[in-house]
């Protein structure tokens, strides 16, 4: 299930709107909460989000994301989207091997894609980087 149907399922449970509480708990969501959405967007007031345990799908780009600070709670996280974005150093970059089951990268338009893209070095140092990764930028990772 993707958060924006989680968000509908709450919304009929509690008789509350999301984007006006506090606190939004979608925790023991059935089916679970498997893939994140814009509609996470919507939860302005809201303090916490709980779905780390189950999130398989991050689609993140263009969010001005720097740091992958808590990255490594996303444990089950198998597709990561966070294309333009503002990452521009290795450092940050290599925190992604955090994540055990991460087979699917979407990176480009971040500074540090676009630095090693233009010296055509991005594709070969990304994976050496990160030697589990299947597919990198929609591309499969051909490893020879």
């Amino acid at each position: 299930m993707m958060i924006k149907e989680a968000l509908r399922l709450w919304e009929e449970k509690t008789g509350k709107k999301a984007a006006e509480s506090a606190e939004v708990k979608l925790n023991g969501m059935f089916p679970s909460i498997e893939k994140m959405d814009s509609a996470l967007n919507q939860l302005v007031c809201c303090q916490s989000e709980v779905v780390a345990d189950t999130l398989e799908e991050l689609w993140i780009s263009y969010n001005n994301i720097e740091r992958m600070k808590g990255i490594n709670a996303l444990r089950k996280l198998a597709v990561l989207y966070m294309s333009n974005n503002f990452v521009k150093d290795w450092s940050e970059f290599t925190k992604l091997n955090e994540l055990p089951n991460l087979v699917d990268l979407v990176f480009v338009g971040n500074p540090l894609e676009e630095r090693y893209a233009a010296e055509g070095t991005w594709r070969e140092e990304a994976i050496k980087r990160l030697p589990s990764i299947k597919r990198l930028d929609g591309a499969p990772v051909i490893m020879h």
